[in-house]
């Protein structure tokens, strides 16, 4: 069992984790954009996001419409409760020159989860994240800005391809116009729904592992 979170076993194994479950992740991401619109339903898909996380990070079997399941809504109060107090405490260390807020939103970033897995109260979630968050913010924030950025520069990469071959090749504009028309409704796809697409559950994987990791490594150490 890894005790100890690095950048390395984060960035690569939540990869994996994320294609391992792609479509039943992606599937509750679609299912929550479907039915975000009905009230009170909507406040137990949203936690059953978080739900999904922990489960992705524990390579536990996900189904896409676990997010409905009546126990999310079931902690309704205590996570409004936990939500109000890291927003007010996040805002006001944004106030003082946005390290601060940082600082705070990294530290805090598995209390919802430890609400969820652990049954703890929202204070007692907020202090459990503090502490297992200690010594590993730069590694989390490091996981998440190095998917991000990846999925950027590829991105990027897909545009400037059309302008590439078009200086490359020397081509017409005739040409480029044809290139646009036969393969952009391609590029679309791959750039505006299937990259963002991975990067999301990707995202969750991680932020999943990264909770697995620290509440076991906290748990061995007792």
């Amino acid at each position: 069992m890894i005790n100890k979170l690095t950048f390395s076993d984060a960035f690569s194994t939540s990869f994996r984790l994320a294609i391992n479950q792609f479509f039943s992740v992606l599937g509750s991401y679609i299912l929550w954009l479907l039915t975000i619109w009905i009230p009170y339903i909507n406040i137990g898909t949203t936690i059953g996001l978080v739900r999904l996380q922990i489960k992705l990070g524990r390579k536990e079997s996900i189904s896409a419409t676990d997010i409905f399941d009546p126990e999310n809504r079931a902690v309704m109060g205590n996570m409004f409760l936990l939500w109000s107090f890291m927003t007010t405490g996040i805002v006001i260390g944004f106030i003082f020159f946005v390290i601060p807020g940082l600082v705070l939103f990294y530290a805090w970033i598995l209390s919802s989860m430890l609400l969820l897995d652990k049954k703890l109260s929202p204070i007692d979630s907020i202090t459990k994240s503090y502490e297992l968050t200690y010594g590993y913010k730069w590694t989390i924030f490091f996981t998440i800005f190095a998917i991000s950025l990846l999925f950027f520069a590829i991105q990027i990469l897909f545009g400037m391809i059309p302008f590439f071959l078009f200086e490359f090749f020397d081509l017409e504009m005739e040409a480029l116009l044809f290139y646009y028309g036969t393969f952009g409704i391609l590029f679309s796809f791959l750039s505006n729904i299937l990259l963002p697409s991975i990067q999301m559950v990707w995202i969750a994987a991680a932020y999943g592992y990264i909770y697995s990791v620290l509440s076991d490594r906290k748990k061995q150490k007792k």
